[in-house]
This record gives structure tokens, C-alpha cells and sequence, in this order.
């Protein structure tokens, strides 16, 4: 923050990478920069990680307070939509945040166990974590493996097996 603002950052990025359409506001450098900058803005606003954490520990009372946190975080940092605050707060550690990402919500959608958005699919992974007394972390990544069917920590990749899975357990219940 003191040697960068979203513009000169957004210089930076146009000597290295020589962008097209740098002056329209919707490019995606020009974005990124921004999103750079804010997130520089609201990190700073702590003393160090221990008051991050603290800061983050207020927001744990429940599910309501716990998302209240993404929210913000959407709202503070340029381009930082519901699903990647979870996502970030997710990597940092913090094991309650699940990432409603398009896996989550097009299994969970399909079992009628939310509506089709993120807040919905955020509180219906934790409500499945309570139900199994798991961290919404697991639950999330056991959907997202099979959505996605990335083993990463691995490096096999068995193909997305999202429909067949939904299909399966749709005819198990009908059955």
C-alpha cells in the first residue's frame, strides 16, 4: 500500500504483460488490481494474524453470525464474491466456512436441500455437517470430490461423476 494504488499496480502489470483494453473500466487487470489494492486495505486493518483471528472468532456464535463474516468480506474486497470469501477463510483454516461453489449447489439442489444460491448452499452444508458431527470443511470437500473428482493431493483425476451421483442416490430413494 504505500509503494501501490490500484492504477500504478495496474502500470505495473501493463509493463510486464503489455494488456489490450487497459483503459476500459471492465478490464480484468484493471479489476484484479483493484481487488489487489482492497484486499491490501482491509488485511491491514489488523495488528497481525492473531487479531485477524480474534476478529474472525466473533463471527462463530452460529450460522446466521458465521456467514455474516463472507458477507463482509464480499463487500470489503473488490471481486471477492460470497463463495470465494468462504473459500479463503476456508484456507486459511478456518475449517467452518464451506464454499458453496457450483458442486455443492447443483448436488444439493438436486436432493431438495437448499435453493439454487450461495447463501442457501453455505447453511444447508453446515446444517449437514451438524447432522454427522463433521466440520463443514469435510462435508464440503467429500461434494466437491465427487463434483469435481480432482484428487489433487494425489494427482488423480477420475472425471467429474456430479450427474451419476445425483442420479444414483435419486433412484436409491425412489426405490
Amino acid at each position: 500500500l504505500k509503494n501501490y494504488n490500484a492504477d500504478n499496480l495496474l502500470n505495473e502489470f501493463n509493463k510486464k504483460f503489455d494488456i489490450k483494453n487497459i483503459d476500459s473500466k471492465n478490464n480484468l487487470w484493471r479489476l484484479y488490481s483493484k481487488s489487489i489494492i482492497s484486499a491490501c486495505e482491509f488485511v491491514n486493518k489488523f495488528e497481525d494474524a492473531n487479531d485477524f483471528d480474534r476478529f474472525v472468532s466473533l463471527f462463530k456464535y452460529n450460522e446466521l453470525s458465521s456467514a455474516a463474516l463472507p458477507m463482509l468480506l464480499e463487500r470489503e474486497i473488490v471481486g471477492l464474491g460470497f463463495p470465494l470469501a468462504c473459500d479463503f477463510l476456508k484456507e486459511l483454516g478456518y475449517n467452518e466456512y464451506p464454499k458453496p461453489d457450483v458442486h455443492i449447489k447443483d448436488i444439493f439442489v438436486a436432493f431438495d436441500l437448499c435453493d439454487n444460491n450461495d447463501y442457501s448452499a453455505y447453511k444447508a452444508v453446515i446444517e449437514m455437517a451438524n447432522i454427522v458431527n463433521e466440520n463443514p470443511y469435510k462435508v464440503d470437500k467429500i461434494f466437491w470430490l465427487i463434483g469435481a473428482g480432482n484428487f489433487y493431493l494425489d494427482n488423480i483425476n477420475i472425471g467429474r461423476h456430479k450427474e451419476e451421483f445425483i442420479n444414483m442416490v435419486i433412484d436409491k430413494l425412489e426405490h
